[in-house]
C-alpha cells in the first residue's frame, strides 16, 4: 500500500540498505585523524556543504537586507558537537550559524557550529565577530546585515564599513568602547528616544528608545529619522514614535 513501483523497479530493497550503509561523501584515503591540529569535525559532510553554499550563491542574487542569526538543527544522537539550548524551539541539535534573507530567509551562507574544532577563523574580537566577518566576506558592497546583541560591537561595525558592508544591531550597554553616558541612560517615557553620533566615525551611532524598557541598537549607516510604530497594550492599539532605524530593524 506504501510501496512506489517507480522505486521498486530502480533497485532491491537489499540493495539499497547496503549503499546506505557504506555511502561515503568524503574520501576516507586523505582523512586526518582527530589528534591532528587540522581536524574538521564535520569533515565527511565538507563536499557536500560546499557544495550547496555553491549552489545557495549560485541561483539567488541576495537581496540589500540580510540577517546573521543561529539555527537549530534537530538531533538528538550521540554527535560532539550537538548543543542544547532550552530557550530555542528546538532545544537539542546542531547549530548553524547562518546568512539569511530578512523577507523569507532564503539561506545564502551557512557554518555549522563545531567549538574551536570548526573552519571559522577565530578572532581576538569575539566570536560573534568572527561568525559575522566570515559569513559577510563574499558580499558586495552596499548590503546592510541585521544583527543581534550576541554579534553586535563597535569594532565590528567599524570593520565592516571599511568592507562597504552596512549593518544594524541590538546591543549590550556593557560593551567595548560604548561611552558611560549612553551605558547610563535612562528615558523617562514610553515612545522617547536619543540618538549618540561618534565623533571619529561619523556613521556610527548608538540610538536609545524606551518601549515597556530601554532598546539599544547600533549602527553604521542610519540617519537620525523618526517615523510612528503601534504599540499594543492588551486589546488597545495606538501609535508611539519611534526612530526609524528601530522600526526598520524590527521589520527586518
Amino acid at each position: 500500500m506504501l510501496g512506489n513501483d517507480k522505486v521498486k523497479r530502480t533497485m532491491a530493497r537489499d540493495r539499497f540498505v547496503d549503499i546506505y550503509r557504506f555511502f561515503h561523501i568524503s574520501d576516507r584515503e586523505n582523512e586526518v585523524s582527530p589528534n591532528d591540529p587540522s581536524f574538521y569535525m564535520m569533515r565527511k559532510l565538507d563536499p557536500f556543504m560546499s557544495c550547496l553554499r555553491s549552489n545557495f550563491q549560485m541561483h539567488f542574487e541576495p537581496y540589500p537586507h540580510l540577517s546573521v542569526d543561529e539555527a537549530m538543527v534537530k538531533y538528538k544522537g550521540r554527535l560532539g558537537i550537538v548543543q542544547y539550548m532550552p530557550n530555542e524551539p528546538v532545544k537539542r541539535g546542531i547549530k548553524v550559524w547562518a546568512l539569511c534573507t530578512s523577507f523569507f530567509g532564503y539561506v545564502y551562507n551557512f557554518e555549522p557550529y563545531c567549538g574551536r574544532r570548526d573552519k571559522l577563523p577565530r578572532s581576538d574580537n569575539g566570536l560573534g565577530y568572527s561568525v559575522v566577518t566570515f559569513l559577510t566576506k563574499d558580499l558586495s558592497k552596499g548590503h546592510h546585515i541585521y544583527i543581534d546583541r550576541f554579534y553586535t560591537s563597535v569594532v565590528l561595525m567599524k570593520d565592516l564599513l571599511k568592507s562597504g558592508i552596512y549593518a544594524s544591531g541590538t546591543v549590550n550597554t556593557n560593551r567595548k568602547y560604548l561611552p558611560t553616558n549612553i551605558k547610563n541612560e535612562k528615558l523617562a517615557d514610553n515612545g522617547s528616544s536619543k540618538c549618540f553620533q561618534c565623533i571619529e566615525e561619523p556613521n556610527l551611532t548608538c540610538t536609545v528608545w524606551k518601549d515597556k524598557k530601554e532598546i539599544f541598537l547600533l549602527s553604521n549607516g542610519a540617519k537620525n529619522e523618526i517615523t510612528t510604530v503601534k504599540s499594543r497594550i492588551g486589546g488597545n492599539v495606538s501609535y508611539v514614535t519611534c526612530p526609524k532605524v528601530i522600526a526598520v530593524y524590527g521589520r527586518s
